[in-house]
Formats: structure tokens, C-alpha cells, sequence
């Protein structure tokens, strides 16, 4: 993703509500993040394994799929693009 979308992205995301939110690189690598995120590095790791494990339910014909994922102390809302 260049970064520019990346911004358009954080930007929608921050106006919808969601103040804690990490964007990923397809390898995996941190764009953006922040609130919760920020500085959390186990944080950051385990919602990477939510969006590879989401990307894996994708269909052919699908492009874009919400998943929400809650486990003791949170919920992670993962939105994975084909």
C-alpha cells in the first residue's frame, strides 16, 4: 500500500471511532498504528495473526471481509483486502 492511501486509510478509520488501530504491510511490517498499539509490539504481533488467519477464509470472488475476534481483554476488528 503507498503510503498515501495508507494515510486515507488511518484517516477513515480515526473519523469512523477507532483511535487504536495498526496497518500492515501484505509481508507484515507496521505502516501505522496507534492508541493500544502504540509501543506494543505483542500487541501488534497478535492482531497480525488475526488478519493472516483471516485472509485465509478470503473466497476467489471476494474482495474485502470483516472479521471480529474477541479474546480475553479485547476485540480485534480485522479487515482483510484481496
Amino acid at each position: 500500500m503507498p503510503p498515501q492511501n495508507c494515510a486515507q486509510l488511518k484517516q477513515q478509520l480515526v473519523q469512523s471511532g477507532n483511535a487504536d488501530l495498526v496497518i500492515f504491510t501484505a509481508s507484515g511490517q507496521i505502516m501505522e498504528h496507534s492508541g493500544v498499539f502504540s509501543g506494543d509490539k505483542a500487541r501488534c504481533e497478535a492482531a497480525y495473526a488475526v488478519v493472516q488467519q483471516c485472509s485465509n477464509i478470503l473466497k476467489p470472488e471476494e474482495k474485502l471481509r470483516r472479521v471480529t475476534v474477541s479474546f480475553d481483554d479485547a476485540t480485534y476488528v480485522a479487515t482483510v483486502a484481496n
